[in-house]
């Protein structure tokens, strides 16, 4: 019993419902990046993540401004994680949602919490 879809009982901690099973796709009128300033926010505490997601960051980099908060980064966060959320919310249109490692199937939590929970478009690195 795992989160992985090959298991012999396959146990995700979380899935995608429509509300309405006749609707699978909506008109949005809503623009998530209105008043936003900034492009892209990066979380991160693990500088030396075994998928090597930092070299993609640094080689990312090259091409649009990624503001790296926590250890990792020169930006600094408010008191805690959930004032940087708020304020990564307020100000990026782009949340990175890297996790440390590569794993078949698995999703991170950071995608939906931290990204689509809040207003911010999660950008998704995995295998």
């Amino acid at each position: 019993m795992t989160y992985r879809h090959d298991s012999t009982i396959a146990i995700p901690y979380s899935k995608w419902l429509y509300f309405d099973p006749r609707i699978k796709q909506m008109e949005q009128n809503r623009n998530y990046a209105e008043n936003k300033t900034k492009k892209v926010a990066w979380l991160v505490s693990n500088c030396d993540a075994e998928n090597d997601r930092q070299i993609y960051v640094q080689k990312l980099r090259k091409y649009i401004d990624i503001d790296i908060y926590g250890r990792c980064g020169t930006k600094k966060c408010p008191n805690s994680f959930s004032e940087c959320l708020n304020m990564v919310t307020k100000d990026y249109k782009f949340y990175l949602s890297f996790e440390n490692s590569y794993c078949m199937d698995y999703i991170t939590e950071k995608t939906y919490q931290n990204g689509l929970a809040h207003d911010v478009l999660p950008i998704v690195f995995t295998s």
